[in-house]
């Protein structure tokens, strides 16, 4: 079980070719403390591991797939860099549209609640909601719509804020026409795999989720010193985290900032995308400090359904000149570029 499980989240972490996956199950195989095992168990194990993983082995050297670890973690580096590179170019989630039937009860929950600021959109039909120290944090975006209201089943997973209190939020939110969710509790994530963090350990963090009076829920974690809560992370769920991963990085030049698996809490695992800047400046929930605007949460649930996204919300960056309209995020989220 042990074995498996470790192969499962390396395997997953894994790229494309057959000798990642050969690779990740031998590394998993040779990690295994069998110290608990007496000598003739732990031999036994050792040699039905290796018999195991044998053909595998033979197929990725026949295919000329096989390359030393040293020199996957080389190009891996490499290609880390280059999206450090890329995401240079400015690329920035600037806020995240939410339709509403009725903005202003909504507009005053956040500014309530979480000390934002409301000021008129461009073309004065919206209200566009700001934290009023720093222009550079996520900002949200109400329109207006019969439409309007927060849909789970189109992908779209909502938002998560920092804060320095959870419970304190928590009161705001129920006393000021939100609902609670899922309760302040102190949830224990598993190492992540990039960064490479310590497997043995966990990573406890305080955490509730409200929604808002339109349906959006908001998940809160404890992790900053701010005075006021900060929007940082919009979620997302997606079919295909490898191609989702690679559209993120590729066509908008972000980096991978974490890879996180969230078994045995759930099936699934979360690759967190974004600026650059955040690098090593993450917890599981979101970026720790920083204004370089928003990051995304992508997180793929083992047998998910395709997307094919119909959600009305939309993602707005600044910066993306370059990028060709043409190009469609591949879970069909609705994406503006100004």
């Amino acid at each position: 079980r042990v074995v498996a499980d470790r192969a499962q989240r390396r395997v997953a972490a894994c790229s494309r070719t057959p000798c990642c996956a050969v690779q990740c199950r031998l590394t998993s195989v040779q990690s295994v403390d069998c110290s608990c095992l007496g000598p003739g168990p732990r031999l036994t194990f050792y040699v039905l591991s290796l018999m195991l993983h044998l053909p595998l082995l033979a197929l990725a050297l026949s295919t000329g797939h096989w390359r030393h670890p040293l020199s996957i973690q080389r190009t891996g580096a490499i290609a880390q860099r280059s999206s450090i590179h890329a995401s240079a170019a400015g690329v920035r989630l600037d806020r995240v549209c939410h339709l509403v039937k009725e903005a202003a009860p909504v507009a005053v929950f956040y500014q309530t609640c979480f000390g934002l600021q409301a000021t008129n959109g461009k073309d004065s039909t919206s209200t566009i909601l700001s934290h009023p120290a720093s222009e550079g944090n996520l900002k949200i975006e109400l329109e207006e719509g019969q439409e309007g209201g927060f849909d789970a089943s189109c992908g779209y997973q909502g938002l998560s804020i920092r804060c320095n209190s959870v419970n304190e939020l928590v009161t705001l939110a129920q006393s000021n026409g939100g609902q609670i969710v899922q309760e302040p509790h102190v949830f224990e994530y598993g190492a992540s795999m990039f960064p490479d963090q310590d497997e043995s350990q966990k990573y406890p963090m305080k955490q509730a989720v409200v929604a808002d009076p339109a349906g959006y829920p908001l998940l809160l974690y404890e992790a900053g010193v701010e005075e006021l809560p900060v929007v940082t992370t919009v979620r997302l769920d997606v079919f295909a985290w490898k191609a989702s991963e690679d559209w993120w990085t590729s066509t908008l030049g972000w980096s991978r900032l974490r890879w996180q698996s969230n078994i045995p809490n759930e099936a699934s695992i979360t690759v967190t995308v974004g600026n650059a800047d955040y690098l090593e400046k993450l917890v599981a929930c979101g970026p720790t400090t920083g204004d370089a605007g928003g990051v995304v949460q992508l997180r793929y649930l083992y047998g998910t359904k395709p997307i094919n996204s119909k959600s009305p919300q939309c993602l707005v960056f600044t910066g993306g000149e370059s990028i060709e309209p043409s190009s469609k995020e591949p879970d069909s989220y609705s994406l503006r570029f100004e």
